[in-house]
């Protein structure tokens, strides 16, 4: 599978976080952001292969995996803090960090590791770009059963009660790694003394550096013949702010889709969906249901791109939902006029095990697979007919076609997501779309 050849780095510092899109302003506990990075995206690796076979729980439909190279070819991917949160943040402020891995050597082998770049001060910088670099490796969690058996996801959390993450400085202590490691909760106990390697104690207040990078990695030195798998990256804060990072082998070309509807005040517009039923796993023969069910998640814009709307309608396999685009999206718009016309966007998502679907929080709630393929989407817009004989045109008529297919990048994902939840956490009532409807609709002509 082909991947981009882009080294996401330091220099592209300035880029990166111009594209984050992190406008949300809404009560810092209601916030969720989900990110997902996938072939194409400047964060992924240029040595890492996708994975469309398997994936962690409630993380998308694949993963990534370490491509079999030779050393010194280090396989990683950096996160921005402001690509997930709105504000900056510290080490003191991390609540817990959580990933999956899954991999065919044994527990006392290598893994990738999840690190904590620190911003730069000036004074005992350690790195080119950064001041501190804190590492941790499942290795190194005091214990081979955690990971056993093999070829098998694991979820790895630094606030583990049996076998927590542990961290090392290998700059400041020399080593790299033991199963004593300060745990993160000892790394924010305001630089309190631990005892490290090679260092009588730890004294540096690690809580108060301000974070620049998030990160998944192999080793430089341990990255030959090394093919374990990585995905679903969770970082939650002290004040219930949660980003989510669901690395994808590729999104499929169904997942998001475009369409315009234009003179909406000559005449009804409609949206119809199906669910043909690519997302389901089980048939559910002879007694069960079929599973696969989707979650078509809608944002409306108005010409000045303004997100006036959203929504999500739940699709079961070959089952068949529209919505009105004038009455369900327009009529109830977080802008004080109705516009006229709209572009509508549709993200595709396996629905959760409660069948709510929250446009606010795709890829996010407990239950669900994340981006998924499957939804097949029609529209139809009404134009004025050809002026015939010199006559002005009066009258207009209904084209219906499919929805355009396009490519969702992690900025756009980030910015609908995070947009929708301002509307639905701070707007009362408007912003909101009305309903989906079972059934097919035609449009209708004023």
């Amino acid at each position: 599978m082909p991947v981009s050849r882009f080294r996401f780095g330091p220099v592209q510092t300035a880029i990166a976080v111009a594209c984050a899109a992190v406008l949300l302003t809404q009560s810092a506990g209601a916030q969720t952001t989900n990110i997902v990075i996938a072939p194409g995206s400047p964060q992924f690796s240029p040595f890492t292969v996708g994975n469309t076979t398997t994936y962690a729980p409630n993380f998308g439909v694949s993963s990534w995996q370490a491509a079999a190279t030779v050393a010194g070819t280090k396989q990683e991917t950096y996160i921005l803090p402001a690509q997930l949160f709105s504000t900056p943040v510290t080490l003191a402020d991390i609540a817990s960090v959580s990933y999956w891995t899954n991999k065919p050597s044994p527990p006392t082998d290598i893994d990738w590791a999840f690190y904590f770049y620190t911003a730069k001060t000036g004074v005992g910088d350690t790195g080119g770009f950064y001041h501190t670099r804190l590492t941790a490796e499942p290795l190194y969690t005091g214990t081979t059963l955690a990971e056993a058996p093999s070829n098998v996801w694991h979820e790895w959390v630094t606030s583990g009660v049996l076998h927590p993450l542990r961290f090392y400085d290998a700059a400041r202590s020399g080593v790299q790694g033991v199963g004593t490691d300060p745990t993160l909760s000892q790394l924010q106990n305001g630089g309190a003394a631990f005892t490290w390697p090679n260092l009588v104690s730890y004294n540096y207040n690690t809580a108060n550096d301000t974070i620049l990078y998030f990160s998944l990695q192999t080793g430089t030195c341990c990255a030959a013949g090394f093919t374990g798998l990585v995905d679903g990256l969770t970082i939650t804060l002290k004040d219930g702010r949660i980003g989510r990072v669901n690395l994808e082998a590729a999104v499929a070309p169904d997942v998001y889709q475009v369409r315009y509807f234009s003179n909406l005040t000559m005449g009804g517009s409609v949206i119809n969906f199906t669910n043909n039923g690519a997302a389901s796993t089980l048939a559910g023969l002879p007694n069960g249901p079929q599973n696969g069910n989707i979650c078509a998640n809608l944002y409306a814009y108005s010409p000045d791109e303004q997100l006036v709307s959203c929504c999500s309608c739940m699709i079961t396999p070959n089952g068949l939902t529209s919505v009105l685009v004038r009455e369900d999206l327009g009529s109830n718009a977080l802008t004080p006029v109705i516009p006229s016309a709209l572009v509508v966007k549709i993200i595709a998502t396996v629905a959760p095990d409660s069948g709510v679907c929250n446009a606010a929080v795709v890829g996010s709630i407990p239950g669900t697979n994340g981006l998924t393929s499957g939804l097949n989407a029609w529209g139809s817009t009404v134009h004025p007919l050809p002026v015939t004989n010199g006559t002005p045109a009066t009258t207009y008529g209904v084209a219906e076609t499919r929805f355009a297919r396009a490519s969702l990048s992690d900025p756009e994902l980030t910015r609908m997501t995070q947009l929708c939840a301002f509307i639905r956490a701070n707007v009362i009532g408007f912003g909101i779309c009305k309903s989906c409807q079972m059934g097919g609709l035609g449009a209708r002509v004023r």
